[in-house]
Parts: C-alpha cells; sequence; structure tokens
C-alpha cells in the first residue's frame, strides 16, 4: 500500500492520497471518497480488490435500484440498491474496462 502511494512521486507533477482499512474490509467512506473524485472532480481513483491482490484504475461509477420480490408464506418487495465501479484492469484489455461491484478497501485520489 505504501508503494502505491509512493508510485507517482518524483515521476509526475500529480499525488496520490491513500486511505484504506487495515484490515481489508471494504469500507462505504473509502467508497464515497472514490465515488466523490470520479463524479465530481472527474478524476479516475485507484481502488483495493481482493485482500492486497490487485489495485485497478477506477473511472466510471453507476448506480441503480430496483425491487426484488421475496416470498415465503407471504410476499413482499424490496428495494435493492447496486453500485458499482467501471475499471481499467491494467493487464492490456486494449482498452476495454470491467465493471465491479463498488466496495473497496482502498481509495487512491489522484491529485495533480
Amino acid at each position: 500500500m505504501g508503494g502505491a502511494c509512493q508510485y507517482l512521486n518524483g515521476r509526475t507533477y500529480t499525488t496520490v492520497q491513500c486511505d484504506y482499512d487495515v484490515l481489508g474490509i471494504p469500507e462505504g467512506g473509502l467508497r464515497d471518497k472514490v465515488i466523490s473524485s470520479i463524479r465530481d472532480r472527474h478524476t479516475p481513483a485507484v481502488i483495493g480488490i481482493g485482500w492486497l491482490s490487485h489495485y485497478p484504475l477506477a473511472f466510471g461509477y453507476a448506480w441503480q435500484q430496483r425491487t426484488v420480490q421475496h416470498c415465503f408464506i407471504w410476499c413482499w418487495d424490496d428495494t435493492v440498491s447496486d453500485q458499482c465501479f467501471y475499471v481499467n484492469e491494467g493487464w492490456g484489455h486494449g482498452g476495454a474496462g470491467d465493471w465491479v461491484d463498488a466496495s473497496t478497501w482502498f481509495a487512491g485520489q489522484i491529485f495533480p
């Protein structure tokens, strides 16, 4: 994680502000920092998916609400929210991105 935070130092004039959960537990506050970076500042962010396994670059965000019906003796409706980041996995996909769940334990915000 320290290497991810220091990667741009000396290479560019940008900096990365890193926030993370030391236990690798996804946190809503970290997700919200990434969403704010993408939506409000129009700047991609590095996210942590898996436990110390991969750090893709998130550059898109989408959410939807849907109604799900559950039935057990009687039926009821439940509203479910789905949130996803559009990421560049960095594995040479030729520019194609992937949608991943918006839960993250690492948020690396890029600042000019």
